[in-house]
């Protein structure tokens, strides 16, 4: 995070100079857009939706009544906010002003003017009016109100009438449904035979109780009689009521009687002859001869009267009082098996007639729900039709006005503070994202943290920005200003600690994850130079690194190893020759042919240009000696070589060193050429020291920090590698 606002404000700083103009321009914008836009003033009027029921009809309450918000149905006062916007509201609050001024907005730019809020946890709106002319606007936001409540009413009152005009259609196709219902239902009733389904179904119940409970008596008795007949059957030996009847009917005959009593009295005097005179005399002969015609004579009178085939006469009054109950309870009987019988019939019928009940109550049911659906139906609209009346006679508004406007006083825009503030905010909004564009769109490194982030190398130097280009006849100006030479001496001092490192045996990273342990020279510190391109001032950094060098009391030998530049390149194009050439040819000679400069101890090695076949020169066997003995006189041996995106000499003279350093420029130095450039050399197995970025504003250097682990190792060892470089110095002037 510390980073990152780091770099934010690194980056802020670095493109600072896009925010004078155009916060400039904004605010100029400002101060011109207050100075011609005219003052616009705000007024309001406020109207209450719905507050009481105001229709004396029920219709009317509904028309005017709003509903709750259900999920899924639109919002009523957001619908009326709306409607007050709307183009007949605007219409009819205009044509208030017939004569109106001049200013009068239109319809459509009277509703861009207009802005309706509805309050928090209320059902009031708030008509808001914007207008340059502050009477007008407290007209125009009243007028809207008014004409808002005028709309209502209209709205409800066409809707009373829709609803009327509609009833007085829909009535008397009401009226024919219900009769035609009824008719239908009277039908039925006819054809079924059912009047009170309740009452006929409790009557054909209450019946079937009743039957049964006098089948239930009538089977008693029918049992008793049974059993009474049977036994006077037995008591008379009357095989069937008929010839009971039959025998009484005889015992009750007169003549038969008479001739019963003449045969008795003649059967007494017969006894009476035939003691006194004998059977055989002719007198009582006589008397049995008429007994035998009285008797035959009763005998056909007797089969003249019964119908059976042995007819008997029940004379005796017991035998005829047997003989009546007999025939009565068979009678009886016969009257109880044929009300028994009928029960049983009228039961059948009954349970027949509950069963179909409930088939024939189906269709009744619906009938009769259809004829009561018709009949609410019916006298449902009539009611709606009288409400409806009454609610298209009356002047009524689910809206209220509750507030009307006032002329305002003060302008609500423009607020030369809130205009003047916006112009500042957005001036440095677009100064930082046009910063922020340029940024993304700039492809060079500029920080130390680009950079390790990029190459995955430490920084271990960042240098300044020169004030003068500075040849090899000049370096006694660069190295008078102090704030120049220190970040080259901490270049140095760097340099040295990496050397101090090697020397004690610590290995270091070429950064691949292999490990490297370069050559390490027996005498001198031999430093490779390089950088991308040519542009990215490697031959810069290093005249200046070895005159801060010579500074510090140290041989120093610059060698320009850059055979693939031009003459107009070098820095030292305007020295004598011979140079490299000739060292090469001799390197034994390498102390009478390098060149002294104005900086003492610091000494160069130019070469002529062009030089013939550069590659084979730097592989040569020579190259590799001169740079040896180089080694062995100077304390401090830097070689500038040619740009590495191109050419590969820096890798092959590193080999020979004790290490290379990668020169990139701020702001000039390409992202994906020096991340390139840094992935060749480790996969060639060059030892990188580390990165020196130059041209680093001060800003930039106080601000930027190494978080690289072996960067900060390295500065851990500067002391020590300042005490050895003394004591070496010490040493070899006892020597001499």
């Amino acid at each position: 995070m510390v980073k990152t606002l780091v770099s934010l404000k690194t980056v802020l700083k670095r493109r600072g100079w896009l925010a004078l103009p155009i916060v400039t321009s904004a605010m100029g914008a400002a101060l011109l857009y207050l100075l011609v836009t005219p003052p616009t003033y705000r007024a309001s009027s406020q109207i209450i939706v719905n507050d009481k029921d105001t229709s004396v009809s029920d219709l009317g309450q509904g028309l005017t009544k709003i509903g709750t918000n259900a999920p899924g149905i639109a919002d009523p006062i957001a619908t009326q906010s709306e409607l007050i916007r709307s183009q007949s509201v605007l219409k009819k609050a205009l044509f208030a002003f017939k004569d109106g001024p001049e200013d009068l907005p239109s319809t459509k730019g009277l509703r861009k003017a207009v802005d309706v809020e509805i309050l928090p946890a209320t059902n009031i709106l708030r008509v808001t009016v914007e207008h340059q002319d502050p009477e007008l606007t407290a007209r125009l936001a009243n007028e809207i109100a008014n004409a808002t409540v005028s709309e209502n009413i209209a709205a409800i009152q066409q809707e009373a009438k829709v609803v009327r005009e509609f009833l007085e259609v829909k009535i008397p196709q009401q009226k024919l449904r219900l009769r035609e219902a009824e008719d239908a239902e009277g039908r039925y009733r006819q054809i079924s035979g059912i009047v009170a389904l309740e009452s006929q179904t409790q009557q054909l119940v209450n019946r079937q109780a009743g039957l049964e409970t006098e089948r239930s008596q009538i089977l008693s008795q029918l049992e008793s009689t049974v059993t009474e007949n049977q036994q006077l059957q037995a008591l008379t030996e009357t095989p069937a009521p008929e010839a009971a009847y039959n025998d009484v009917r005889v015992g009750q005959n007169q003549e038969l009687q008479t001739l019963e009593q003449e045969i008795t009295a003649l059967n007494v005097t017969m006894a009476d002859e035939a003691t006194r005179l004998g059977e055989q005399h002719p007198d009582w002969l006589a008397l049995l001869e008429k007994r035998q015609s009285l008797e035959g004579l009763y005998q056909a009178k007797l089969e003249s009267l019964s119908t059976s085939a042995d007819p008997r006469s029940a004379d005796a009054p017991l035998s005829q009082d047997l003989l009546g109950q007999y025939i009565n309870s068979n009678i009886r009987q016969q009257s109880l098996a044929s009300q028994l019988s009928v029960i049983d019939s009228e039961l059948a019928d009954i349970s027949v007639q509950l069963l179909d009940l409930p088939i024939q109550q189906q269709p009744l049911a619906s009938l009769i729900r259809a004829r009561e659906q018709a009949a609410k139906t019916l006298e449902s609209m009539q009611s709606k039709l009288s409400e409806a009346t009454l609610a298209e006679a009356q002047l009524v508004s689910n809206v209220r006005i509750i507030g009307e406007a006032e002329i305002p006083k003060n302008p609500v825009a423009p607020k030369p503070a809130v205009v003047l503030l916006l112009a500042l905010i957005s001036g440095a909004a677009l100064s930082v994202a046009l910063a922020a564009v340029l940024e993304g769109l700039d492809s060079t490194l500029r920080t130390p943290e680009e950079v390790e982030s990029e190459l995955k190398l430490p920084v271990i130097g960042m240098l300044p920005k020169l004030s003068h280009r500075y040849d090899a006849h000049r370096l006694n100006l660069f190295l008078a200003i102090p704030e120049q030479v220190e970040p080259y001496r901490a270049l140095l001092k760097a340099l040295s600690a990496q050397q101090y490192s090697l020397g004690n045996g610590k290995t270091l990273s070429n950064g691949n994850g292999n490990a490297v342990v370069p050559k390490i020279a027996t005498h001198g510190q031999t430093i490779v130079v390089t950088s991308p391109f040519i542009q990215d001032s490697k031959s810069s950094v290093a005249l200046h690194l070895a005159a801060t060098a010579a500074m510090l009391s140290k041989k120093t030998l610059l060698i320009d190893a850059d055979f693939w530049a031009s003459s107009k390149d070098s820095l030292l194009q305007s020295l004598d020759y011979p140079g490299l050439t000739a060292a090469l040819e001799d390197p034994t000679q390498l102390s009478s042919i390098a060149q002294a400069t104005d900086v003492g101890n610091l000494f160069v090695l130019p070469h002529k240009y062009p030089v013939n076949l550069p590659g084979a020169v730097v592989e040569s066997q020579a190259m590799q000696s001169l740079i040896a003995a180089a080694s062995s006189q100077y304390d401090v041996v830097i070689i500038d070589t040619a740009p590495s995106t191109k050419f590969t000499d820096a890798s092959t003279l590193s080999r020979y060193s004790d290490g290379l350093l990668l020169v990139l420029r701020s702001g000039v130095s390409q992202h994906e050429a020096s991340a390139s450039t840094a992935l060749e050399l480790r996969r060639g197995g060059t030892h990188i020291l580390g990165v020196a970025l130059d041209n680093v504003s001060s800003g930039t250097r106080r601000m930027s920090r190494n978080f690289d682990s072996e960067h900060l190792h390295l500065i851990e060892y500067s002391n020590a590698a300042v005490s050895a470089d003394e004591s070496r110095n010490r040493h070899l002037e006892k020597i001499s």
